[in-house]
């Protein structure tokens, strides 16, 4: 019953169209731009210091944001805690742990 939950279940406030979260492993493999708010140059600019997808985005740690001119650290802040949000939600999934609906 879970499994056939989850598989309505769907993520679109945090992206720029619709993920099932059935493709939660596969969307988190996105390139950072895929996420609202994050554009075309400042997703370059993460790639360049090798945040190549919204799961390496998950795992920057926030005491140690890399320096990005061009993105304000509350707003590159923002970002890592949206990934780490969707990272979360995948170990939920994948632990079959339903602890709230609305996370």
């Amino acid at each position: 019953m879970f499994e056939e939950e989850t598989k309505k279940v769907v993520i679109k406030d945090f992206f720029k169209r619709s993920v099932i979260i059935n493709e939660l492993d596969e969307a988190l493999k996105f390139k950072p731009n895929s996420l609202i708010g994050i554009d075309q140059i400042s997703s370059e600019k993460l790639i360049e210091h090798n945040i190549i997808n919204i799961e390496a985005l998950a795992k920057v740690p926030l005491d140690n944001l890399p320096k990005i001119e061009e993105v304000p650290i509350n707003i590159l802040t923002k970002w890592v805690k949206i990934a780490q949000v969707l990272e979360f939600k995948k170990v939920l999934k994948n632990n079959n742990i339903k602890l709230l609906d609305k996370l």
